[in-house]
């Protein structure tokens, strides 16, 4: 039997993007900058804006070890059915609850959003990984990555046009009718995960493939999954204190528009795009890991900036920065990671990656009491601090990575068919 070629388009592989387009420019809609306007305005406090982020963070964290333990020890596809069934619940949830303006029903419908992450997350990523030959994944993960920050800029375009239509004020009136259409969308993205098939996957259809291997002094390959999560769990934790409050700082502090912060997030998610592909392209030539961690310097020399300045116009230029920067190589990590774990443990992986997720909506939490006791300021002075501990850890990752090159030549070693 001949081997099977890969190719981009092949089955699974366009199911991902279309399902990244879909479902990302609805969650930007629902679960980002216009859903802490919304609870703000319904609570008249910050501390439940955290809140609602918390939730969903500890209810991803309780049940993304067992979603990834599944995905690996039963058909991924199978558990994208029931990500998508979940995923449907919650949407109607959802948008029940923004009608009736509960903030009670809302808490209980984030909490299924992150059982939904969860599940979604582990199974696709494994079988995104399945579907890519090892040695040239960077480029398949940085182009979802990039199709997942342009449709951070669909969902707030669309927001700014209803916003329009409804009024550029930060009232429930205004706001509730963006948060249901983006409800609705979400619905309809969960068809997509019922179209999933693990017998098309790429490394299905070939033999097993070893992940690479590394030395350097007393750390070796071994460590490196465990690094890259350590590292990528503090960093995130970081993020989590500012990021769901850059909307209210924009507010409070300089009185911008609903508009305008659209406007703002859409700049951003153009931002992490370009340079993820920019990213991509110079890390063939200088290493994946070295690339990240010089983008991540970048993004916290950038908030720490913001903790002292205070024009308007500087403001928004280094909150473009410090989001472009930190998030632009999250696919070249995530490729590396694929890369030196086996298949079989794949989605575990994968989940323990959903972990930081949930840390930073957990510290949002603790990001929304640092903000009502001391201010926007000292929170970006604290996120930066927990930044510079994360990037102590990815810079030992550089030369334990330096093997993990992605060439022709790799993957005609590491890749060979089923059958002569």
């Amino acid at each position: 039997m001949r081997e099977a070629p890969w190719r981009l388009m092949e089955h699974n592989v366009q199911l991902v993007f279309l399902f990244t387009v879909v479902y990302w420019s609805a969650n930007s809609i629902i679960s980002q900058h216009i859903l802490s306007g919304y609870v703000y305005v319904l609570t008249a406090s910050k501390a439940p804006v955290g809140l609602v982020k918390g939730i969903q963070g500890l209810v991803q964290l309780l049940c993304a070890l067992p979603a990834g333990y599944a995905a690996d020890h039963t058909r991924r596809d199978r558990i994208l059915i029931l990500a998508g069934v979940v995923g449907v619940a919650a949407s109607v949830l959802t948008a029940l609850a923004f009608e009736l303006g509960d903030v009670l029903i809302i808490y209980l419908a984030f909490g299924i959003w992150g059982a939904f992450t969860a599940f979604q997350s582990s199974a696709m990523e494994a079988l995104f990984a399945d579907s890519v030959p090892m040695g040239q994944r960077s480029a398949p993960f940085t182009l979802k990555y990039v199709m997942r920050n342009v449709a951070l800029v669909l969902g707030p375009v669309t927001a700014i046009l209803l916003l329009w239509k409804y009024g550029d004020a930060w009232t429930l009136a205004a706001l509730r009718p963006v948060l249901i259409f983006g409800t609705s969308l979400t619905a309809l993205s969960m068809v997509l995960l019922f179209q999933f098939d693990d017998d098309l996957a790429f490394e299905n259809r070939q033999a097993p493939v070893r992940p690479v291997s590394a030395c350097c002094g007393m750390l070796d390959a071994g460590h490196v999954p465990y690094l890259l999560f350590l590292s990528d769990f503090i960093v995130n934790n970081g993020m989590g204190l500012v990021t769901a409050f850059f909307p209210l700082f924009f507010l409070q502090e300089y009185n911008l528009s609903p508009v305008r912060v659209q406007t703002l997030f859409a700049l951003q998610s153009l931002g992490v795009a370009l340079l993820s592909f920019l990213a991509q392209m110079a890390s063939s030539s200088t290493g994946r890991m070295p690339i990240v961690v010089i983008t991540r310097v970048l993004g916290t020399l950038s908030l720490l900036l913001m903790a002292v300045s205070h024009d308007v116009t500087d403001q928004s230029v280094l909150f473009l920065a410090h989001g472009a920067f930190m998030q632009c190589t999250d696919p070249l990590r995530r490729s590396v990671l694929m890369d030196f774990v086996p298949k079989s443990h794949r989605a575990r992986w994968a989940s323990l990656a959903g972990l930081t997720a949930a840390s930073w909506a957990g510290s949002a939490v603790l990001g929304g009491i640092i903000v009502d006791s001391y201010g926007y300021r000292l929170c970006f002075l604290v996120a930066a601090l927990v930044y510079i501990c994360g990037l102590a850890l990815e810079t030992i990752l550089i030369p334990l990575t330096r093997h993990a090159t992605e060439s022709v030549e790799y993957l005609k070693l590491y890749t060979r068919p089923s059958f002569p």
